[in-house]
């Protein structure tokens, strides 16, 4: 199946926004790790998530907020991190 450009725009942007915060970390076997999954990643993303609006909607505010937090240098952005993590993994499951 043909994905819609604008669904491949997105799983691109998102790759990217978490490649920024895996390079940001300075962690080279890390780094290394991102660029070995991200394949993956964008797939299971086209798969999961493209034919949601509500879920695109939601990740791009939740990635607007962790940038926003780490620029305000604010403890919170962990907690938030976290979270953000947990429900992409949830989100990620198939049952």
């Amino acid at each position: 199946v043909l994905e819609d450009a604008d669904d491949m725009d997105f799983a691109d942007c998102d790759a990217l926004f978490h490649e920024t915060l895996v390079a940001m970390s300075g962690n080279k076997a890390l780094m290394q790790t991102w660029r070995t999954f991200v394949p993956v990643t964008k797939e299971l993303f086209l798969l999961n998530f493209s034919h949601s609006q509500a879920v695109k909607d939601t990740l791009q505010e939740r990635h607007q907020l962790i940038v926003k937090l780490l620029f305000e240098k604010d403890e919170k952005v962990l907690d938030v991190l976290k979270s953000h993590i947990a429900e992409a993994r949830e989100l990620s499951v198939v049952e």
